[in-house]
């Protein structure tokens, strides 16, 4: 009898072995392996049953020993295959949570306005001719100044909008205002622009014009601010 179980776990592990390569295409594969195992140990202790003891053997009787072995493994195979499906859904909800976790961070990442929300902010406040007159904003919301003979028009994005307030103010005098080095630069007599909401340039020397990610206005550039204006484009996509 040992040597009859020995030969049948020979079996067993020569089938598995040559199995083993659809393991990754078929979800089942563990409860396919424990039912050949099932039907190997029913075979051969089977056979050794008729032969050593009733010393004969029929194909019937093999047959019906085989069924009423497999009737009997239906309960908790079916067990093992609720366990596996359950545990396969588990793990794609799993896997589906993380690409959808991954695609949001990732469309995050290249919202140039999420990224303007998550930088440390830098607050001032623009205060116009009028004493009543002033504008409290960040420079991470300002997106250009324009003049306007002795007015200036502020352009500002807050809650995915643009917004635009106007003050009574000269717009050199606005630009005094603004805190140094933060991006926002004279580019014409009547335009100043904060580079980080700049996407692109076209033109050259004589017509440059910078597009904006939040407007479909292009903004000028004089002719004397376009190397000024071309390094420091430079200097903002290095950093």
């Amino acid at each position: 009898m040992g040597l009859l179980r020995f030969f049948a776990i020979i079996v067993s592990g020569l089938i598995e072995l040559q199995l083993t390569r659809f393991k990754s295409q078929y979800r089942l594969y563990p409860v396919g392996i424990l039912v050949m195992n099932l039907i190997i140990a029913a075979v051969f202790n089977h056979s050794y049953f008729v032969v050593a003891i009733l010393e004969q053997w029929h194909w019937g009787n093999q047959l019906m020993f085989v069924i009423y072995v497999s009737a009997i493994a239906t309960f908790p195979l079916s067990i093992m295959y609720i366990q596996e499906q359950s545990r396969q859904g588990i793990k794609q909800e799993a896997t589906q949570g993380t690409k959808t976790s991954s695609l949001e961070d990732q469309a995050k990442t290249l919202d140039p306005t999420n990224e303007r929300a998550n930088v440390h902010t830098t607050g001032f406040t623009l205060y116009g001719d009028n004493k009543t007159e002033q504008l409290t904003l960040t420079i991470e919301e300002l997106v250009y100044l324009k003049a306007a003979d002795n007015y200036c028009d502020i352009y500002t994005y807050k809650n995915e909008m643009l917004h635009t307030t106007v003050l009574r103010i000269p717009l050199s005098r606005a630009i005094e205002q603004i805190p140094s080095n933060k991006g926002i630069i004279k580019c014409h007599r009547s335009y100043a622009v904060n580079l980080s909401f700049v996407k692109s340039s076209s033109g050259n020397a004589n017509g440059l014009q910078l597009a904006l990610n939040v407007t479909e206005e292009n903004i000028p550039v004089s002719r004397k601010f376009v190397d000024a204006i071309k390094q420091s484009l430079l200097a903002t996509t290095d950093t």
